[in-house]
């Protein structure tokens, strides 16, 4: 089921060819997980969810694809790119667990759901409270909005939003 946001798209974009390619793909074999792409982040000590809420804000802001969608008008594919997405944050406690089977299990469940490339956002996140109390950070993404140099852009932004220092960060000089 897609979900659809409440605000209007600020802009109305052609896809490049490797997310057109993906999005044709994705009309033959429609989202199974298998275009899902996760970044993973663990962090010890004193992690809120709202401190995490707060950081995955951020880097959505600072992130267009993060807030794009792919729909199509005629068999067409165009980008919906919003000012705001929904996020929703599933935080699962596992202190009660014996040891960290469970946070992998509960990586790979979120990592193999499907992300239908009409919904806002294209990505899932959740927080796993670990035994020892670190917390890990799982945001997985459909590869349409992500690649692997953009992966690495991601997880420097999530880290610093994470440890307060997001406001060292560059402008971005370019969107994905």
């Amino acid at each position: 089921m897609s979900e659809t946001s409440s605000t209007p798209p600020v802009q109305r974009a052609e896809p490049s060819f490797a997310q057109a390619r993906l999005w044709f793909i994705d009309q033959l074999r429609p989202s199974t997980g298998m275009s899902n792409v996760p970044l993973t982040i663990r962090v010890r000590g004193g992690v809120r969810a709202e401190d995490v809420r707060r950081a995955l804000g951020l880097v959505v802001n600072r992130h267009e694809a993060l807030r794009t969608r792919f729909v199509s008008d005629q068999g067409i594919p165009y980008q919906e790119i919003h000012v705001s997405v929904p996020i929703d944050l599933t935080t699962v406690d596992l202190r009660g667990e014996p040891d960290g089977m469970r946070t992998n299990q509960e990586l790979r469940r979120l990592a193999s759901a499907a992300i239908p490339l009409d919904s806002l956002p294209l990505f899932r996140t959740q927080m796993l409270i670990e035994r020892d109390g670190a917390v890990v950070v799982q945001l997985v993404m459909h590869h349409i909005i992500t690649d692997g140099w953009s992966l690495g852009v991601l997880r420097r932004d999530l880290s610093a939003a994470l440890t307060g220092s997001f406001d060292d960060l560059a402008p971005l000089t370019s969107q994905y």
